[in-house]
């Protein structure tokens, strides 16, 4: 049942209020209502049905739902005649930015979780992680195994390998990695190259859980899905050591009025990692010194809400290409992991947690800038494990305006001397024997999209120019409401996603990550939203 703004007008009470139908909101309020638990599930876009999502590659689907606020401009060195880049890209519809993203389908390194857990947040170490990753799946090999899942309701496989990707492969075993066709979600994520999985079935439609969480109930009418609305607070009562949330007041789009959707057990909040912290600091939740600017009571003092923000940075590197190109329907083909030193002298090893991830793609989809050679390919180096870190903080009290986004990109040296190592791997790839045959070199462009040529006997200062001048962030924004115990006066929820000295109020999305994950973060975030709905449900 979706419920349109007009049959809002009354106020209702739900066992549970879920805010935000994203890819968190969306796979939680399934899980609830699959229970038996009576859900709300409010969602500031539209419902899940345009008929683009489901077939369309995400650069048809941006214009629709994409948030469209710009982060401040963070990179170093950016050459004058670079575009701006939409760096909070995000999905303003049900089912969020699983909507509208890539749909690299990516769970992450066993050591990220178990940093997780070691920072005092019991039960997020990767053992406790991997069955939740199991059961969210249903990887085309079909059955469950050790590592992978058959039964769950989202659908991954592998794509077809081309020419350039069986070339790439080659030539990471040529400098000592495994493969090829390593499992990037299997026993080991860093090691080898393989294929990239994606979040598809079988005809290549797009999974993603707003189809295929919401009908888990069997029931039209749960979880109600109260779509076009927007949440503008969570409402409290009590103070002190009673200070609990009630249910989320949200905002007639028509005639401006306010509805309070009561919660009888619990409001969780799953809204992302801008828009989580901006909802609590509407709510008088994080650093008091910032809502006192904003004239916001203040209901908790809660320092670390908004900060600690993180975002993956990958860097363009094209070359010519030798070989036709395939029908590229997707982002990337193939992908690696590897730690690369910090230093001048390039090192790298396989077995390490990784600080680097590759994509390697044969052309781009349905994008070709001018000048462009007809047949090219890209090697992509992306952080896997950034040490700088931003914040988003409250533009204005008017819960209707954007928030201030602030990454702080290269905020951390090291970041950047990663980068820089990273490009040289993928120089160092290319130039391999396995690539000789399809490899032409990196080209110059001009036009919209300029880019110099790159060569690895280019001196440090010019790689330095170029990865912070072309790198942008990978809208894969986390952190901004971390998991922490009670004595990380930072931690904005404990282990179980409660709100600090906020009772009735958990988050539930990828701002509780205390550290980003290696790898596209949409599993991680479904994995959380299981692991959520097992503490609520009490399994």
């Amino acid at each position: 049942m979706t419920l349109r703004p007009a049959q809002m007008l009354e106020k209702r009470a739900y066992d549970y209020v879920v805010v935000g139908g994203g890819t968190a909101g969306a796979a939680l309020a399934g899980r609830l209502a699959e229970a038996g638990l009576e859900t709300a599930l409010i969602e500031q876009g539209p419902p899940a049905d345009h008929p683009g999502i489901l077939r369309s590659h995400t650069t048809e689907l941006l214009s629709l739902w994409q948030d469209k606020t710009y982060c401040r401009d963070y990179l170093m060195e950016r050459s004058p005649n670079h575009p701006a880049w939409p760096n909070t890209l995000r999905g303003t519809v049900l089912g969020g930015s699983g909507a509208i993203n890539v749909m690299i389908h990516l769970r992450g390194n066993r050591r990220d979780f178990d940093f997780w857990r070691d920072l005092g947040n019991p039960g997020w170490g990767f053992r406790e992680m991997l069955p939740l990753f199991r059961r969210l799946e249903r990887f085309e090999d079909g059955g469950d195994t050790t590592w992978r899942g058959g039964e769950g309701p989202i659908d991954v496989r592998r794509i077809g390998q081309s020419t350039y990707s069986q070339a790439f492969e080659a030539a990471a075993v040529e400098l000592g990695f495994h493969g090829p066709g390593w499992d990037l979600n299997g026993a080991r994520q860093e090691g080898g190259a393989g294929p990239l999985q994606y979040a598809v079935d079988g005809d290549l439609n797009r999974s993603f859980t707003a189809a295929g969480y919401l009908a888990l109930s069997g029931r039209a009418d749960n979880p109600a899905r109260l779509t076009e609305v927007q949440t503008i607070r969570i409402a409290l009562e009590g103070r002190g050591a009673r200070l609990r949330a009630k249910g989320a007041v949200v905002l007639h789009p028509t005639t401006q009025t306010e509805t309070l959707i009561e919660a009888r057990r619990e409001v969780l909040v799953c809204c992302g990692s801008y828009e989580s912290p901006k909802l609590l600091m509407q709510s008088g939740l994080g650093p008091a010194e910032h809502l006192n600017a904003f004239g916001i009571e203040i209901a908790r003092d809660l320092p670390g809400v908004g900060q600690n923000l993180q975002d993956h940075v990958i860097l363009p590197l094209f070359f010519e290409g030798a070989a036709p190109l395939p029908d590229l329907k997707f982002f990337a083909e193939t992908g690696l992991f590897a730690e690369v030193s910090t230093g001048e002298t390039l090192t790298w090893s396989r077995d390490a947690w990784p600080n680097l991830q590759l994509f390697m793609t044969a052309g781009v989809p349905e994008r070709r800038w001018p000048g462009m050679p007809e047949r090219f390919f890209g090697i992509y180096p992306s952080l896997c494990r950034p040490e700088s870190r931003g914040e988003v903080r409250l533009a204005s009290p008017d819960p209707r305006r954007a928030p201030i986004i602030d990454p702080r990109f290269f905020s951390a040296p090291e970041d950047l001397d990663v980068l820089i190592n990273g490009l040289r791997l993928a120089l160092e790839l290319a130039g391999t024997r396995a690539m000789e045959g399809i490899n032409l070199g990196t080209f110059a462009l001009d036009g919209p999209l300029p880019l110099p040529r790159i060569t690895k006997d280019l001196p440090r200062a010019m790689l330095a120019h170029y990865a912070g001048g072309y790198s942008r962030g990978l809208w894969h924004p986390v952190g901004t409401c971390a998991m922490g115990p009670a004595e990380d006066r930072m931690a904005v929820v404990d282990p179980a996603l409660c709100v600090h000295g906020v009772s009735g109020l958990r988050i539930c999305d990828a701002s509780i990550m205390p550290r980003l994950v290696c790898g596209n973060p949409n599993a991680t975030v479904i994995a959380i939203a299981e692991k959520c709905a097992d503490m609520v449900i009490g399994r």
